[in-house]
């Protein structure tokens, strides 16, 4: 009876133990049909054991009884088995605290494996997806996938010779969580107003070494139909984490390696054909498993992209090839941002698009701490930023805002010296008024009001037609900036209330070396801009940056030349009465008898150059 039971125990364990095996060596995934009961159902039970290390616990008994029926060896295996059986014990424990609170869940069978790209969407399906935090829906959304196994975009019409932008990336791009007509690209079809027919090569999970497997086996070529005008690849930090083979669920993903004696990368086959990679991918693993950045090949990963990028360029000699980049402004973000510009890669930095992204980022996430893919909103700032200065950025019109509403611009919060608020931005028949009051609350000393831009200018003339009233001891400021942080790079216009008279033009450029370097120069008024509109104007080009007032020039500035795009922000400040005294001493001091201070924008007038 007890080797009955022993012979029993001992082919369960076994069983186990060769589903495991069979995966770690993909005979699952290149023998048996994907469509198939046997793959789906022997797919879950790998899936179980595989992300919560069970597996250790069955084999550390088998190590047990067999330790009982062979008592030469029994002292051996039984220190074995107890081994096993901390380890598998440890693995629940910690893999349990470590979990998140959140559960996707999917219609069955919803990819397959690849040998191109390691697995893709199941093709002409309707994949429905719903992801929970206990009882709370985070998103029940249905990913459409059409004959291509590609996320379907708006059906139109096209002749051959209809032009066309594809898309590559990730789940950012795919639309992880948002319904077919709220993903990046159906956005920016829909904005082109089906002018360009899309193709979304994106996919959860995918990263830098799908994309270039699918232009390298001719998938791209094959799919698109419409003559490919663009080409837009938006990758994040983690793709160079996933072309180096780093991801459980990308295990046999495409493998590419850099040829150290041509510098181009090589495909040597696939993650699974080196079996240890399936067993260092173990869920605890990953999850203990700290990334060095320095570790980590940037440089293969700037290959990669360049390699793309010749490749589509010369089977698509009229095309454009760009990369939005979302940096977060992390070391290896950053590493990325130079290796892309050092292969001459067209490179957009979604913190430049959506400068207010990292301080503000609940309003660009689907559920905000705990489901951060970019929501509908996110992605229609995208597409319009796509579409202004990718698509059509060489037939810019002009642009008026006489400030009826604030739909062209983000109401900023944060500020170093005063207490943001929207209830000091106020639109009326006269156009936008920002006002700086006593803040009778808790906090700062002082309230006021900011706005920016949603979209970014570059190159070409912006006008403000205002009047300034603002107060001793406070500052009104408009400015063109590229962004946020450490890489800010500025121009400005800044009126003292304590010197009517006068204004100051300057240029800050905190990109050299991480050193800033500002220029500053003081234009005496010859008038009170208190009483009436006047128009200001920033003019800048490659070469230079000028300042006209009522169309005549005052300033030009060629020590620094700025070449981003850069958004238009309008504010008033002051600084506490505790503040730093060397400031005050060029503000001046608030009489807070004279407030409220105000500013006065009756149209802003940009002209491309």
């Amino acid at each position: 009876m007890k080797k009955r039971i022993s012979i029993i125990l001992l082919s369960i364990i076994t069983v186990i133990v060769i589903i495991y095996l069979l995966e770690i060596f993909s005979v699952f995934e290149k023998t048996i049909p994907v469509d198939s009961f046997i793959y789906s159902y022997f797919f879950k039970i790998y899936a179980t054991l595989q992300h919560n290390s069970i597996f250790i616990i069955p084999l550390s008994f088998g190590l047990f009884i067999i330790a009982w029926n062979v008592p030469k060896y029994r002292l051996f295996l039984f220190n074995m088995g107890f081994f096993f059986l901390v380890l598998g014990a440890a693995c629940i424990y910690f893999i349990n605290q470590m979990k998140q609170p959140i559960k996707t869940i999917h219609s069955p069978l919803h990819v397959y494996y690849s040998k191109t790209l390691g697995y893709e969407p199941t093709k002409n399906f309707i994949d429905h997806s719903i992801e929970y935090k206990d009882d709370t829906v985070i998103f029940d959304v249905k990913y459409s996938i059409d004959n291509d196994g590609l996320r379907k975009t708006p059906p139109m019409s096209f002749s051959d010779s209809a032009n066309s932008i594809v898309f590559f990336g990730c789940s950012m791009t795919f639309g992880e969580g948002l319904n077919d007509n709220e993903v990046l690209p159906n956005v920016v079809q829909s904005i082109l107003k089906n002018k360009f027919k899309i193709y979304n090569f994106a996919y959860t999970g995918y990263g830098t070494h799908q994309m270039l497997s699918a232009i390298e086996n001719n998938r791209v070529d094959s799919i698109v139909k419409a003559d490919p005008k663009f080409f837009i690849y938006v990758a994040i930090p983690d793709h160079i984490v996933r072309l180096m083979g780093y991801r459980n669920w990308d295990q046999s993903g495409p493998h590419y390696v850099l040829n150290p004696n041509t510098n181009e990368p090589e495909r040597i086959g696939n993650f699974s054909d080196q079996f240890w990679r399936k067993i260092i991918n173990i869920e605890l693993l990953n999850r203990f498993r700290k990334l060095n950045i320095d570790t980590l090949d940037t440089k293969l990963f700037g290959a990669m992209v360049r390699k793309a990028k010749s490749s589509l360029h010369r089977k698509y000699p009229k095309s454009e090839f760009h990369v939005l980049l979302w940096h977060w402004n992390n070391p290896l973000g950053i590493k990325m941002e130079k290796e892309l510009k050092k292969n001459n890669i067209a490179t957009h930095l979604v913190t430049n698009i959506i400068p207010d992204f990292v301080e503000d980022g609940r309003n660009y996430c689907i559920h905000w701490p705990y489901e951060t893919h970019p929501n509908y909103r996110f992605n229609q700032r995208v597409a319009k930023y796509i579409v202004n200065n990718i698509i059509n950025k060489n037939n810019k019109e002009e642009i008026v805002d006489h400030f009826t509403n604030l739909n062209n611009w983000s109401v900023q919060s944060k500020h170093w010296a005063c207490e943001m608020l929207k209830s000091q931005i106020s639109i009326t028949n006269s156009g936008l008024t920002l006002t700086l009051d006593a803040n009778r609350h808790k906090g700062k000393e002082f309230k006021s009001g900011e706005i920016r831009s949603l979209d970014f200018f570059q190159f070409g003339n912006i006008t403000l037609h205002l009047k300034v009233n603002n107060q001793p001891g406070t500052v009104a400021t408009v400015y063109l900036t590229n962004k946020w942080g450490s890489q800010e790079r500025k121009v400005e216009m800044q009126f003292l209330g304590n010197k009517r008279d006068t204004v100051l033009f300057s240029v800050n450029d905190n990109q050299k070396d991480n050193k800033q370097i500002a220029y500053i120069y003081p234009f005496r008024l010859t008038f009170n801009p208190a009483i009436e509109f006047h128009d200001y104007t920033f003019s800048w080009n490659k070469d230079s940056i000028s300042w006209f007032i009522d169309k005549k020039l005052v300033y030009t500035e060629n020590r620094i030349k700025i070449d981003d795009g850069l958004f238009v922000n309008i504010n008033q400040w002051a600084v506490s009465s505790k503040n730093n005294n060397d400031l005050r001493k060029w503000m001046g001091n608030v009489d807070t008898l004279q407030l409220p201070s105000n500013i006065y924008v009756d149209y802003m007038h940009y002209k491309p150059l």
